[in-house]
């Protein structure tokens, strides 16, 4: 049996980037070249709504293949976090809403398996995750566990 789902629901996400990328402008930056990049990530957060074609292979067993849509619902708290330590003293920064080069909505391709009420997916962005104008471009894929009830 084929059929097709909607729904709504909420995301959360961390992006962390890695091995001292420093991809945001702070107000305030290291005083000198002698600093090392702890951890820098962007966080957003989504209302998001999916659209799926679901194969039922039995009652309890279902194959999921789709897009999902999501709108950033809480730019106020969007925006980078970064760490660095200089000269033996760490700082973290927050950018906050000052950021304004998030693309506020997003389209992920979504496969998943489900198992009861249990389902298993992985999610690659269609969109770029930063405006056009944005000197980097990101297109984040994820994956986890959703349970429907």
């Amino acid at each position: 049996l084929i059929s097709i789902s909607t729904g709504i629901g909420q995301q959360s996400n961390i992006f962390e980037f890695r091995n001292g990328f420093d991809n945001y402008e702070f107000a305030t930056n290291p005083t000198s070249n002698n600093y090392s990049i702890e951890s820098n990530s962007l966080i957003a957060y989504y209302i998001t709504v999916p659209l799926t074609i679901d194969f039922n292979l039995n009652k309890d067993f279902r194959i999921h293949i789709g897009a999902m849509g999501g709108i950033n619902y809480n730019t106020s708290w969007s925006g980078f976090v970064r760490s660095y330590k200089e000269n033996g003293e760490t700082t973290t920064q927050y950018s906050g809403s000052a950021f304004s080069q998030f693309n506020p909505f997003k389209l992920d391709a979504m496969f998943g398996i489900s198992f009861d009420q249990f389902t298993f997916y992985a999610n690659y962005a269609l969109t770029d995750m930063f405006e056009s104008t944005y000197k980097f471009q990101a297109r984040p894929f994820s994956f986890g566990l959703m349970i429907w009830y």
